[in-house]
C-alpha cells in the first residue's frame, strides 16, 4: 500500500501542474481577447470613417447602423455565419 504522505505529494504535484497550465491557458486567452478588441477597435473606426464618407457624397444607405452590434457591443455571430451556403444542386458527390 504506498505512503500517505507519497500520495499526497504526488495530489500536490499534479495540482500544481493544472493550475500552472490553467493560468498559461488564461494568460494566453486574455492576450487573444486583448488583440480582438484592438482589431475591433480599428474595424469600427474604419466603419465610422467609411460611414461618414458614405454620407458626404450622398447615398442614403450611409445612415444604416453598424451591423452585428447591439448598444455598441459586438454580438458573437455563429462560427459558419460567413460560410457561403451550398445548395443541394450545387453539392459534388464523391
Amino acid at each position: 500500500m504506498p505512503d500517505s504522505t507519497t500520495l499526497q505529494s504526488q495530489y500536490a504535484a499534479q495540482i500544481q501542474s493544472d493550475l500552472d497550465s490553467n493560468v498559461a491557458e488564461r494568460e494566453q486567452i486574455a492576450a487573444q481577447i486583448s488583440a480582438l478588441q484592438e482589431q475591433l477597435s480599428v474595424l469600427e473606426s474604419n466603419h465610422a470613417l467609411l460611414a461618414s464618407m458614405h454620407q458626404a457624397i450622398g447615398s442614403p444607405a450611409a445612415t444604416t447602423p453598424l451591423a452585428g452590434t447591439i448598444s455598441g457591443k459586438a454580438r458573437p455571430e455563429s462560427p459558419n455565419a460567413a460560410l457561403p451556403r451550398i445548395s443541394a444542386a450545387t453539392r459534388v458527390t464523391a
